[in-house]
């Protein structure tokens, strides 16, 4: 059995012209966000083995003040550039690609990779992400390349909107 917590980005910022969309920051709601929901993940007791990370500068930010949160080492955090704006097939493949050894792991990522992986994985899943969303899944498998369609079972969906 594995535990995948899959999470979409907090609320990020369209504030400066020009600026490449891998490159946007939170925005000041973004902020409160993640932490907010990292305290809450704090109080489930939630402390994955691995955090995998877009490297957007978003979910970047994301992921550390997640981390904090949780006490989990910000250097352990992995930086995984195929996560930016990636396909169900794409993320799908770097969920396959963890070691057998990690049995909980974090994804941070974008919509609608994660709103398609979380309901590909649950068929009982059928909402939309909002930003900083968490979905909490219970995978029926052993290793992460067993992962299939309708392997998982939503334990719980959490957002920011239910914390502040």
């Amino acid at each position: 059995m594995k535990t995948i917590y899959i999470v979409r980005h907090a609320k990020s910022s369209w504030a400066i012209e020009g600026l490449e969309d891998f490159e946007r920051p939170l925005n000041e709601r973004g902020r409160i966000d993640a932490p907010a929901m990292g305290y809450k993940l704090f109080q489930k007791k939630v402390k994955p083995d691995l955090i995998l990370s877009s490297a957007a500068f978003r979910t970047i930010s994301t992921s550390k003040l997640i981390a904090r949160e949780i006490g989990y080492d910000l250097k352990n955090i992995q930086l995984k550039f195929g996560l930016y704006a990636a396909s169900l097939n794409v993320i799908l493949s770097e969920i396959s690609d963890i070691s057998n050894s990690v049995n909980s792991v974090m994804l941070i990522g974008h919509n609608p990779g994660m709103t398609q992986t979380t309901a590909f994985l649950c068929e009982k899943f059928n909402d939309e992400f909002p930003t900083c969303g968490i979905a909490c899944l219970k995978l029926n498998i052993e290793k992460w390349e067993e992962i299939k369609e309708n392997s998982g079972e939503l334990i719980w969906f959490d957002y920011p909107k239910n914390v502040n």
